[in-house]
This record gives C-alpha cells, structure tokens and sequence, in this order.
C-alpha cells in the first residue's frame, strides 16, 4: 500500500493483523473498521448517519413518474 499520504504506519497496522479493512474520513481519522477476520463494519451505527445529507436524491430518467 503506497500513497496513503501517512508515514507507512497505516499500511503496517492492517499488515499486522488488527484489522482487514478500515473506514477513514477525510482528516484520516479512524471511523470504523473491520476486525481482522471479521465481516462487517463494527461502528455502523456511529457512523452511517453521517453519509445521509438533506437532499432527496432524483429519480433516474425514465423512471415511471418522471417526465420524459
């Protein structure tokens, strides 16, 4: 893992074992991760809510009620 934009240490923490996959927001601050055999997420909760904003997303075009 090269480019991560850290001194290396990142890359080494999920080499060694303690996680298999990690959720960093934009300050790289450790939002979530995923244990080390795990599955899942384990914080879901905590952060999922922040990814909602207070738009409506539009309809695809040509979806039924849409105009054309």
């Amino acid at each position: 893992m090269h480019g991560l934009g850290d001194d290396d240490s990142l890359a080494a923490w999920l080499r060694a074992g303690w996680a298999d996959a990690v959720l960093l927001g934009p300050d790289r601050v450790v939002m979530d991760i995923v244990p080390a055999g795990g599955r899942d997420f384990t914080g879901t909760a905590t952060w999922a809510p922040l990814l909602h904003t207070a738009r409506t997303p539009s309809p695809p075009a040509g979806a039924p009620g849409t105009a054309c």
